[in-house]
């Protein structure tokens, strides 16, 4: 019983972390601008082309979620060492973006 308390004790920590907003793969606004500073640091658009021509960030550069690739980042000059920061509308292609990224071997990812 001790032990299935502390497990659950554990997850309920982990998920109301999430619900907050604090895990390490997320980044706020204003951490994200400061970040831009760094030349090292990409900010990827994971919306479709549409999105985007409505609406963009200066300086980032399009690769919409269903395009990302090896190839796609190489050809757009995006290193595995670089800080990458993904966005979109709601987070949510933007964190399946950051599992895309994580795969590929991008070690410093953000959403």
């Amino acid at each position: 019983m001790k032990k299935f308390t502390i497990s659950t004790v554990a997850l309920l920590t982990v998920l109301s972390l999430t619900a907050c907003g604090t895990t390490p793969v997320e980044i706020s606004c204003e951490d994200a601008k400061l970040a831009m500073e760094n030349p090292h640091t990409k900010l990827i658009d994971v919306r479709e082309i549409e999105e985007h021509a409505e609406s963009n960030i200066t300086g980032n550069i399009l690769i919409p979620l269903n395009t990302i690739s090896e190839n796609s980042l190489f050809g757009r000059r995006i290193k595995k060492d670089d800080h990458v920061i993904a966005y979109c509308r709601s987070g949510n292609r933007s964190m399946a973006a950051y599992d895309k990224l994580k795969e590929l071997g991008y070690e410093n990812v953000q959403s």
